[in-house]
């Protein structure tokens, strides 16, 4: 059985910083691990990023999301961050680019993280656009 615990922090809801730490450790109190391979949990950032810089090593979930856009950043842009014990268990999506480290006829052998998981051109603009935005930000972690 896979469990998958998804939770968003927004800024209409400011005390979803501190209730985060309460799901997890609820999560682990019932015996439901991080680390465990069958246990993902999820932080939809979307909205925290445009209010505060969330400190990812305080975090107790495997993955966390956000939209360049939400920071002021371009449209179409985002980021998927995960720890590597959660990344590695992912297989690749997409294929292409240098996410390949060789190919034969009969096989294939996926490059290390994380070129493995990012199949096809990169949305350069949008990375440097994301990167103006994140240094342009004035806000301390939280």
């Amino acid at each position: 059985m896979r469990v998958l615990v998804s939770y968003d922090v927004s800024t209409v809801n400011l005390a979803g910083r501190r209730r985060l730490r309460r799901v997890a450790k609820k999560c682990l109190d019932y015996g439901i691990r991080v680390q465990n391979s069958v246990f993902e949990c999820n932080v939809d950032a979307a909205q925290w990023v445009g209010d505060a810089v969330p400190d990812l090593s305080a975090l107790a979930c495997d993955f966390m999301a956000f939209s360049g856009h939400k920071m002021y950043g371009p449209m179409g842009s985002g980021v998927l961050v995960g720890r590597r014990a959660a990344l590695e268990r992912l297989e690749p999506l997409r294929y292409g680019g240098d996410m390949v480290a060789w190919v034969s006829s009969t096989e294939a052998s996926f490059a290390e993280l994380p070129a493995r998981l990012e199949g096809g051109t990169p949305n350069v603009a949008g990375a440097i656009g994301m990167a103006a935005a994140a240094g342009a930000t004035p806000l301390g972690p939280t």
